[in-house]
């Protein structure tokens, strides 16, 4: 029987076979696998491979869909005036399918930047909004004291994020029209 089907690659090695079968028949004038009924998978030879391949296929869904493609450049960070806290504002970039934005985070001083902003989010609403020099909406922050900043940023920006309160410091908000 193994004779007869030379041409076939041992079922253990092979994708489940109904996913062969929908993918190649339209590519070829006779059936995937040889006419002869002996070379055909039953439906238990069918159930197992795919049982073997479910796992790896699951395992691939859940690396890659949990992976954080974004990159974070640091645009600037300010100090508080009492040393303990950094403002970091920096540009978000996740690919070619999305625009820039604009985000700010602050963490204990000397800390490091990871993930989303924790205070503000932006982008410039598909070219609406004024751009700052590095591609994210334009945005600027000032310390006025130990537990207070102020954010301004450009008015027709389209904001995901405005925490008033951040790690202990007060935040106030302030949209600039930029002509």
């Amino acid at each position: 029987m193994l004779a007869a089907c030379a041409h076939v690659a041992p079922l253990r090695w092979q994708w489940p076979l109904k996913m062969i079968l929908q993918l190649q028949q339209p590519f070829r004038t006779r059936p995937f696998f040889a006419a002869n009924a002996s070379c055909r998978a039953s439906p238990k030879q069918t159930r197992m491979a795919m049982l073997k391949v479910m796992p790896l296929a699951a395992l691939c869904i859940i690396t890659t869909g949990c992976s954080d493609t974004c990159g974070n450049d640091v645009v600037s960070r300010k100090t508080s005036p009492d040393g303990q806290r950094e403002a970091v504002m920096f540009q978000r970039d996740c690919g070619a399918t999305t625009g820039f934005s604009t985000q700010i985070s602050i963490i204990d001083a000397g800390d490091k930047l990871s993930g989303i902003g924790n205070t503000f989010r932006a982008d410039d609403d598909h070219g609406i909004a004024r751009a700052g020099d590095w591609g994210g909406p334009w945005a600027e922050m000032k310390w006025l004291s130990p537990d207070r900043l102020l954010i301004r940023y450009a008015a027709q920006s389209r904001l995901f994020e405005q925490g008033n309160h951040v790690e202990g410091v007060e935040i106030t908000y302030q949209a600039v029209s930029l002509r």
